[in-house]
């Protein structure tokens, strides 16, 4: 800044005095700008006139000005707001979800059913997807250009219609944009966080906060990020038994991990380059608790004891994964819109949804991704 304003009060001035000529009413530049100069000055008239007139009748402009004061106000809290509109880019990220004890064989042909649905719609030019080995599958698709379908949101409302003819999967669409603020990968655009020290009312809190968005016609592809309901096998070692025929709980860990982990236990070297020994139950092994009866553990004297003779498998339910959110645990519930419905509404309805359900003071809530920049932008905008 002293550099700029140095050489603008010292060395532009000595430059102008040796290269700006006198002006000639006769210079081709001036005639050939003359007709800017023309509505230069009568755009000055026109607002020297408007000046007086205003000049003269002040009461008339004060109350014009009070009058869009209080305009302005009004718009402020009865128009719709939003943040970023929706971009049509011609991608879309999907997530189809079934039952949260599904195997990945059976969440192979659930993506398969899926994708078939996309491609057979008109507006779609490709799919591709992918299973994981819960109980998703993420998928992406390309629509066709814009001048070949439909606009954006008429293509989403088609496909999520198409959507309810498979029983049992739950798909929701994110489409792709050019601005995302942070938050964490989601199924739907918008997010809104509940997270506690516990997990005792946590879950049943966002349950009842997505019961009532799922009632409201302004909210889509209402989800959470929670899976808590899937199939697990749980093992009750009888220590006093195991104990008594010498079997140690690491003994029991390291065989667990054998069977239903992955060891690397050798490396085979050849001429051009070596390979990895993975030990691991085979697939029909691990489908099921019926394959802790097949495994057999060390004990006194080197004698096989069979796991069953000291331990037994009870089925129960518990989560996959267990999310948080600055070291809380936390469920993020996220959501899109429907067309022509703002993001300021939205959020209005999940406050009046939040102290509907009384949520207990040990849960914490705040906004993720796009919807946290919108609730600061808002805070400021006044």
């Amino acid at each position: 800044i002293l550099v700029s304003a140095f050489v603008s009060l010292t060395l532009v001035p000595m430059l102008a005095s040796r290269y700006l000529k006198r002006e000639r009413e006769d210079d081709p530049i001036l005639r050939l700008t003359a007709w800017f100069e023309r509505l230069f000055r009568a755009t000055l008239a026109g607002y020297e006139r408007s000046l007086d007139w205003c000049l003269v009748h002040r009461r008339v402009v004060l109350l014009v000005a009070a009058a869009t004061l209080v305009a302005t106000v009004v718009m402020f809290v009865f128009i719709p707001k939003g943040f970023f509109p929706q971009e049509d880019l011609g991608q879309v990220q999907v997530t189809a979800e079934a039952v949260e004890d599904i195997s990945y064989p059976a969440m192979v042909e659930v993506a398969q059913r899926v994708a078939k649905v996309l491609r057979d719609h008109p507006a779609v030019d490709a799919v591709l997807y992918g299973a994981n080995e819960t109980n998703q599958a993420r998928m992406f698709i390309n629509l066709k250009p814009r001048g070949e379908r439909a606009p954006m949101e008429t293509v989403l409302e088609e496909l999520r219609r198409d959507m309810r003819q498979l029983p049992g999967i739950a798909v929701y669409f994110n489409p792709f944009q050019n601005l995302r603020i942070g938050g964490r990968i989601s199924k739907s655009r918008f997010q809104y966080i509940l997270k506690s020290v516990g997990d005792k009312e946590l879950q049943s809190s966002s349950e009842k906060i997505m019961a009532l968005m799922r009632q409201e016609p302004i909210f889509r592809d209402v989800t959470s990020d929670a899976q808590l309901r899937g199939l697990t096998a749980q093992l009750n070692i009888d220590r006093d038994k195991a104990n008594s025929l010498g079997v140690q709980i690491q003994d029991i860990r390291n065989a667990l991990y054998s069977t239903f982990g992955e060891r690397q236990v050798s490396t085979i070297y050849a001429a051009s380059d070596s390979y990895q020994v993975i030990l691991q139950g085979v697939d029909a092994d691990r489908r099921d608790e019926s394959a802790f009866n097949k495994i057999y553990l060390r004990g006194k004297n080197g004698g096989l004891v069979p796991l069953s003779s000291v331990a037994t498998a009870e089925r129960k339910v518990g989560p996959i994964a267990v999310n948080h959110a600055g070291q809380l645990q936390a469920i993020t519930i996220s959501f899109n819109l429907a067309p022509g419905a703002s993001l300021g509404d939205a959020a209005h309805k999940i406050e009046q949804y939040r102290a509907q359900v009384s949520l207990p003071a040990s849960i914490l809530t705040n906004w993720g991704g796009d919807a946290a920049a919108f609730q600061t932008s808002q805070s400021s905008q006044i």
